[in-house]
């Protein structure tokens, strides 16, 4: 497994910054930066109604929290070193952020991404892909960035949209029966 994701991280690595993508992707890693959690919920806040904004907040920064959380105690139990501390130093590959060098699994700027394309989502439903192809970029942009192995990313998609979408699914079995809404 550990093979199969170091090459895979040196393959993406070395194929996105042979076509020049790095700059475009170190531009869009910003999105993962938690400040984006925070946009998502004010703008879950302001599409509701006066009477769900509450509600609202409570959700998000309910799903917001669980997943930050779980991110954190994964990274402390895993404590996985980051690709450059850990590829052989005779393979050259791209990086970017050199004195990152442990916690790497998962990825919060996955896990930023994730939990606010989930929230944003519910606030802007028709624009649910945006948000995904948004969180899938940001994923990248650490892989291409040489901070992040793709089964980092995957884990911080997973941890960031987890927690929203089962926080829904319960609100929805468990809330009283005047609307289906769950935020």
């Amino acid at each position: 497994m550990i093979a199969a994701d170091t090459g895979c991280f040196l393959m993406l690595n070395t194929w996105l910054a042979e076509h020049h993508l790095t700059p475009i992707l170190h531009a869009l890693t910003g999105f993962g930066h938690g400040a984006m959690v925070l946009l998502s919920i004010g703008i879950l806040v302001l599409c509701q109604p006066r009477a769900r904004r509450a509600r609202a907040v409570l959700f998000a920064l309910s799903a917001a929290l669980t997943s930050s959380l779980l991110l954190h105690g994964i990274k402390r139990v895993v404590d996985r070193p980051r690709p450059r501390m850990a590829i052989d130093a005779s393979i050259q590959f791209y990086v970017g952020a050199p004195e990152l060098t442990r916690h790497s699994f998962p990825s919060g700027h996955a896990q930023s991404a994730a939990t606010a394309a989930v929230i944003a989502a519910f606030a802007l439903p028709r624009a649910t892909w945006a948000f995904c192809l948004l969180a899938f970029l940001v994923g990248l942009s650490r892989v291409a960035l040489g901070v992040h192995y793709p089964s980092d990313v995957l884990a911080g998609w997973l941890v960031g949209a987890l927690p929203p979408m089962l926080l829904v699914l319960y609100a929805a079995r468990y809330s009283p029966p005047r609307g289906l809404h769950p935020v």
